[in-house]
């Protein structure tokens, strides 16, 4: 329970006991939950990518490998003023196939921007003491 983020609180709570008490009789489970599910998840990530699914295998690379050409970007936003109308963009020299396919692209691009963002976001800063 621990490991999914369940507060001690409420696993006390389940097993009948004061927080206290279950921190005090059960403190190795609960420092060891959150790694074996890290390690269950990162087997589990790694064998995905193995088996040919890109998005774990970019997830892994992206998150683990030595080479900066796998390291995404930082993050980089455009702002304005939210009270002023949407920019309009003259797209009156593409034809319909050409828009159609930017469109495409750029709604795949995102899916992939927002899928790795999402992946990114979930792995821990430490990870059995090592900053990733």
């Amino acid at each position: 329970m621990h490991a999914h983020g369940i507060p001690h609180r409420i696993i006390a709570k389940v097993i009948e006991c004061d927080p206290k008490t279950l921190r005090k009789h059960y403190r190795q489970e609960l420092n060891d939950a959150s790694w074996e599910v890290e390690a269950a998840m990162g087997a589990a990530i790694v064998s995905a990518g193995q088996n040919g699914a890109w998005g774990a295998a970019k997830y892994w690379l992206v998150t683990h490998a030595k080479d900066p050409q796998w390291r995404t970007p930082e993050p980089h936003s455009i702002s304005g003023n939210p009270d002023m109308p949407p920019l309009r963009i003259q797209l009156a020299d593409m034809t319909d196939d050409d828009l159609r396919k930017e469109l495409t692209e750029l709604r795949d691009r995102t899916r992939a921007a927002d899928g790795a963002r999402t992946l990114v976001s979930q792995v821990p800063s430490r990870s059995n003491g090592v900053d990733h």
